[in-house]
Parts: structure tokens; C-alpha cells; sequence
């Protein structure tokens, strides 16, 4: 007597996929450290442009979650699928399961690139404060160019209006007598 395998259509489904998947797991590597490298430098642009690189690569130290953080419950890993125990309709949605891992790669090359982009851009993004002095250059170039536009009537002064030292000596003459005044006055 025979016990034949019964098999659930999702385990089939997953077993092509997870086939497929482990074809290209180093490509799930390459994306989290692409997205470590947007986030480190998202860090650097925004909150402090003077971050460490951990390891000598651009990537945020991690923090253990608190206790009873998320859900207790641990995972049960699929079953195995023996492919010659599934009948031609098991086949069929073996074969489905590898499409969609196919699908998966895909869209993991697509998201590898999506990153690669936002890096290429994050990296020459201006810090904060480069920001800061160019809104700043921006605001007096702004000003200096209304002060030229509208320029104001300068009004003379005469040479009595400030104190004078006399060269030679440590007198000083105050505001508004002039050394002419001195000399009648001697």
C-alpha cells in the first residue's frame, strides 16, 4: 500500500518560485545594499552631514527591537515538492510558480535600478548646509540688486562732523572743531 503526497496548489505555486528565486538570491544582496547606501546618504543630506561610514561602507548602524517588538509566531517553512509525484496539472502550476519567480527577478532588476538612480542622484545632492549658503547667496544677490535699483541720495558731510586726532601729538580735536578753529584759538 501505497501513501501518495498531497499537495496544496499554493505549495506548488511557491515550490516553482522559490526554485527560481534561489537562481538569483545574490541579486537581493546587491538591492539591500544599494538601499543601505540610499539610506546612509539620505542621512548624511538631511539629518547629519557628518555620519560615520560603518565597516567602511555607506550604511546606517542597526538596532535590535525592543522585547515583544512584532509577532511571536515563527514561520513554517513550505514542504518539499517531489515533482515526480505531481500529476500533469501539478506540472502546470509547478511551471506557473516558475513564471512568477521569473517575474520576481524582474521586478528585482527593475528595483535594483530604481536604486542605483536615486543613489546616482542622492550623491550629488547639496547638504543642508549648502542649501543653506546658497538660499543664503541667493537672499543678499537679491538685495544687493534692489539696493542698485534703487539707489539713495548720499548726503555730504563736512570734515567737522567726526573727532580728529592731529597727526604728531595725541590731541584730539572734538566733532565739528576744525584745526583752523585751533589755530585762531591759539
Amino acid at each position: 500500500m501505497t501513501t501518495s503526497t498531497l499537495y496544496t496548489a499554493a505549495e506548488i505555486l511557491q515550490a516553482g518560485r522559490d526554485e527560481i528565486r534561489r537562481t538569483f538570491a545574490h541579486l537581493y544582496a546587491e538591492l539591500e545594499e544599494l538601499q543601505a547606501a540610499v539610506d546612509w546618504n539620505w542621512h548624511r543630506l538631511v539629518v547629519d552631514e557628518n555620519v560615520p561610514l560603518l565597516d567602511g561602507r555607506e550604511r546606517l548602524a542597526r538596532h535590535a527591537a525592543p522585547a515583544g517588538f512584532g509577532d511571536t509566531a515563527v514561520a513554517i517553512p513550505a514542504r518539499t515538492v517531489h515533482l515526480d509525484r505531481l500529476s500533469a496539472a501539478g506540472r502546470d502550476l509547478y511551471q506557473l510558480g516558475r513564471l512568477a519567480g521569473y517575474t520576481d527577478r524582474e521586478q528585482v532588476l527593475t528595483d535594483i535600478a530604481a536604486a542605483a538612480a536615486e543613489l546616482a542622484l542622492i550623491r550629488v545632492a547639496p547638504t543642508r548646509r549648502q542649501r543653506q549658503q546658497l538660499v543664503t547667496s541667493i537672499v543678499r544677490g537679491i538685495d544687493v540688486q534692489v539696493a542698485r535699483a534703487n539707489p539713495r541720495p548720499a548726503v555730504p558731510v563736512a570734515s567737522g562732523a567726526w573727532a580728529v586726532r592731529v597727526p604728531g601729538t595725541t590731541l584730539t580735536l572734538p566733532a565739528g572743531v576744525t584745526k583752523r578753529d585751533c589755530i585762531l584759538a591759539a
